[in-house]
């Protein structure tokens, strides 16, 4: 009789543990938040994958679409860089192989790609400006101009971003401080400390 409950125990335990997992599975699924029926993820993938150009276009719309949930995610892509490993293995492979391997875009193209979408979202990208300040200070010229682009597009939903940009007024190049001052200027009567350096 023992033996018959510990074994219904264990039946119960284990259903109980694989019900529990299921849930958790299906609720992860489920808070991806998708467009056209298609998750976020998917659309992501599809940015860093597809060169082709209406791919990219379908891509953007989608992730324009989700905003406020898909900026996040493109903001890790802001400074996306291919491992040394993966650069020096893909240096050594013949071309056919390549392509079945991985259909990742060359980072570059990648981290383009991501600062288009931030832009196109305007003040729904706002949840990018911790990471977009970070770059700010990137020792690639091209990052930094465009992070210090971008908050002007979001707009007052930008104010902490005044910090860096006041910096980068100070001591950026002369295409970085004007584009800070444009910045500035469309995040508006938030960014008023701005005005002595300006």
């Amino acid at each position: 009789m023992q033996r018959l409950a510990n074994r219904t125990w264990r039946v119960g335990s284990i259903t109980g543990v694989l019900l529990l997992l299921a849930v958790v599975w299906f609720g992860v699924k489920r808070s991806d938040p998708a467009y056209h029926g298609r998750p976020l993820s998917y659309w992501i993938q599809e940015l860093k994958t597809k060169p082709g150009r209406d791919e990219y276009l379908e891509a953007k719309e989608a992730l324009v679409h989700l905003g406020l949930v898909a900026a996040p995610r493109l903001s890790k892509l802001l400074d996306y860089q291919d491992s040394k490993l993966r650069i020096v293995i893909w240096k050594k492979l013949p071309n056919p192989l390549k392509d079945l391997l991985d259909s990742r875009l060359p980072a570059l193209w990648i981290r383009s790609r991501a600062f288009d979408v931030l832009k196109e979202m305007g003040p729904d990208a706002r949840a990018a400006i911790p990471e977009l300040i970070r770059l700010v200070k990137s020792p690639d010229a091209e990052t930094r101009l465009r992070s210090i682009q971008i908050p002007g597009y979001i707009g007052p939903s930008a104010e902490s971003a005044v910090p860096a940009l006041i910096t980068m007024l100070r001591s950026g190049s002369v295409e970085e401080r004007e584009a800070a001052a444009r910045s500035l200027g469309a995040i508006g009567s938030p960014a008023a400390k701005a005005v002595p350096d300006l």
